[in-house]
C-alpha cells in the first residue's frame, strides 16, 4: 500500500516520529484552551502553534522550518531511513536533543523492514495507555484520559530521560 492511500498518512513524520503522539497535534484536535496555554508558553499565537500533522497543510511554527522534512521532500523519499545518507549527522543531532526522539532510529529501522500498516500499529502500541488505549504524548507520564501510570510503554522505557526533560527530581 502506498503512503498516501493510508487514512492517517499525514501523521507519519519524515523523521520517523508519529504525530498522533504529539501534544500539540492532540490539543489542536481536541482542546483549544490547552493549545492556547502551550501557545502562550511558546510566545506564539494559537494559529502558529496549531498542527494537523507533518504531512498536512497546517503544521506548527516549530515544524514549519523542519530541515529533515525539506531534505526528504527534495530527495523524493517518504522517510529518512530511505536515504542513502541515513543516518545523517542532522538526524543524529535531532534525535539526541529531546527524549521524545529517544527511539527514533528504532522507528525508522522498523519502517525499513515492515509495512506502513505494521509501523503504525507499532506506534499506536508504543504510545497508547495500556489501561484505556488513549494515545499519549511521550511527556504524559500519566495517561491524559484515565491517569494510569505510565501513560504508555514508550514512557515506561524512557521515563528517566523524560523526567529529566520535564525537570522532575529523580530519586
Amino acid at each position: 500500500m502506498q503512503l498516501e492511500e493510508l487514512d492517517n498518512h499525514k501523521l507519519f513524520a519524515y523523521c520517523g516520529l508519529y504525530c498522533s503522539s504529539c501534544s500539540v497535534y492532540n490539543l489542536s484536535q481536541e482542546d483549544p484552551s490547552k493549545l492556547q496555554a502551550i501557545a502562550n508558553r511558546l510566545n506564539q499565537s494559537i494559529e502558529e502553534t496549531r498542527c494537523n500533522g507533518c504531512r498536512s497543510d497546517k503544521v506548527s511554527l516549530h515544524c514549519s522550518s523542519c530541515e529533515l522534512k525539506d531534505c526528504a521532500i527534495s530527495r523524493g523519499i517518504n522517510f529518512c531511513s530511505e536515504c542513502s545518507d541515513y543516518p545523517c549527522d542532522e538526524l543524529k543531532s535531532f534525535q539526541s536533543r529531546m527524549p521524545h526522539r529517544a527511539e527514533l532510529f528504532e522507528s525508522l529501522d522498523f519502517l525499513k523492514n515492515h509495512s506502513l500498516e505494521e509501523w503504525e500499529a507499532k506506534m499506536v502500541a508504543d504510545f497508547s495507555c495500556c489501561d484505556c488505549g488513549t494515545i499519549n504524548s511521550p511527556y504524559n507520564i500519566s495517561c491524559r484520559k484515565c491517569a494510569a501510570i505510565p501513560g504508555s510503554p514508550f514512557i515506561e522505557r524512557n521515563l528517566e530521560k523524560i523526567k529529566q526533560q520535564l525537570g522532575i527530581l529523580m530519586k
